[in-house]
């Protein structure tokens, strides 16, 4: 824990703002010692990626950037993801920590938001025939899609669902063509993990 807490303070004293430290490795090799931090800025809810690096001479470098991943949830625009989340409750946010920590070990994943210039006017037809899901309403859009090839595995969430924020998540098993739906984010990305490890343990 105190570990941890160093780390936080040094990524944010670099940062220069509020973050949350989701996950953190450490590299060393002979010339350099190098630590590998995932985290989230406080005020737009951003997933950020830092790098420190002290080399054998002491000196210390930093760098930083908006992880891989995140990036097509800035584009076109890069204030709808913090306008989409203000509803989120802090176990949302630990869900969504824990959902972009996963998906930085997974090769062949993508994260985006579906809108109606992606899924088209006709929304549940149109949603269902490029994605694979069901769109009831379009006052639901954008809806925020996980999905990766490897696995073949799917999460749909109703950030603006009328309840609660993301107030219903579907899950998607493209390999045995089932979907179940769950009332949180927690829920669902326990349900991914799940099926992940099962399909680890089968491989």
């Amino acid at each position: 824990m105190t570990e941890t807490l160093s780390v936080a303070e040094i990524c944010q004293t670099v940062y220069g703002e509020p973050i949350e430290v989701i996950d953190w490795d450490t590299e060393q090799s002979e010339d350099k010692f190098e630590i590998k931090i995932l985290f989230r800025e406080q005020r737009r809810g951003w997933y950020l990626e830092m790098v420190i690096t002290q080399t054998q001479s002491g000196k210390i470098f930093s760098s930083h950037r908006v992880l891989p991943l995140f990036l097509p949830l800035l584009d076109p625009d890069e204030t709808q993801w913090h306008a989409l989340t203000q509803e989120a409750s802090e176990a949302d946010w630990q869900a969504l920590d824990q959902l972009f920590a996963l998906s930085r070990q997974l090769s062949e994943t993508n994260i985006a938001f579906a809108g109606a210039d992606i899924v088209g006017e006709e929304v549940a037809d149109e949603a269902m025939d490029t994605f694979g899901f069901y769109v009831p309403d379009e006052e639901l859009l954008p809806v925020f899609i996980w999905w990766n090839l490897d696995y073949q595995l799917k999460l749909i969430a109703y950030f603006k669902h009328p309840d609660r924020f993301a107030g219903e998540v579907m899950f998607q098993d493209d390999n045995t063509d089932e979907c179940e739906v769950y009332a949180s984010l927690t829920e669902a990305i326990a349900r991914l993990e799940q099926k992940i490890a099962y399909y680890r343990d089968e491989a």
